[in-house]
């Protein structure tokens, strides 16, 4: 992406943060954006009730705060949201300030371990047809065929007349839309104190990435 001169969006887990802190601190010196991925991408834990999840969002906030100097608004969740969110999930999100965003093309690089390079690239380009494109795609061990990829998938947008640029907040999120297996979970929403005690912060800090502030007073949520 350097050589083509491409800023992306890159949704971390905070596991991997703390891990491998240059590679964090490389993406930010090269200006692509750091979206939050939750801390250990885990189902089960993620998507048992909100406070969990709102927890993972916290403690990976901070830790790419810690080497970036940013927090980051934009959230991706682990599967994407459909059959994982319901509204509480949307909604206590964006009052907390953040922005959750899905993708509208997915090039198939996680659908098993080693997918063939041809088949990414097929699947990447195969619905060019929207104006406005989030392509899904994965980094990490297991994703070499991803990065084999990507020049021809590059090429073949651009042969399309298509230009890139990496997701902000002021864009307009792809978001899937609440199913019925999401909301037959029936997982009972936080009480109004723990929103309170939560929820409500001076979201204008986020850029700067300086302490939060809770409306009673100055609390740095970790």
């Amino acid at each position: 992406m350097k050589r083509e001169h491409i800023q992306a969006t890159f949704f971390v887990l905070g596991e991997q943060v703390k891990q491998y802190p240059e590679m964090i601190n490389r993406m930010s010196e090269e200006g692509h954006v750091i979206g939050n991925h939750s801390f250990n991408h885990n189902y089960k834990e993620l998507y048992q009730a909100f406070p969990i999840f709102w927890n993972q969002i916290k403690e990976t906030e901070e830790e790419i705060r810690e080497i970036t100097g940013v927090r980051p608004q934009l959230v991706r969740a682990p599967g994407g949201t459909a059959g994982h969110f319901d509204h509480t999930y949307f909604t206590l999100l964006k009052q907390g300030g953040y922005i959750v965003t899905d993708w509208n093309v997915d090039s198939g690089d996680s659908k098993r371990r080693g997918v063939p390079a041809a088949d990414i690239l097929r699947e990447a380009t195969a619905n060019m047809k929207s104006n406005s494109i989030v392509l899904l795609m994965h980094d990490g061990s297991g994703h070499g065929e991803t990065v084999k990829a990507l020049p021809d998938i590059i090429a073949k947008y651009r042969a399309h007349g298509y230009q890139f640029a990496s997701l902000s907040p002021d864009m307009a999120p792809v978001q899937f839309k609440v199913t019925a297996k999401a909301e037959s979970l029936h997982r009972s929403a936080p009480d109004a104190n723990w929103v309170r005690s939560h929820i409500s912060m001076n979201t204008a800090l986020f850029e700067q990435g300086l302490p939060l502030m809770l409306e009673v007073g100055p609390i740095e949520l970790r």
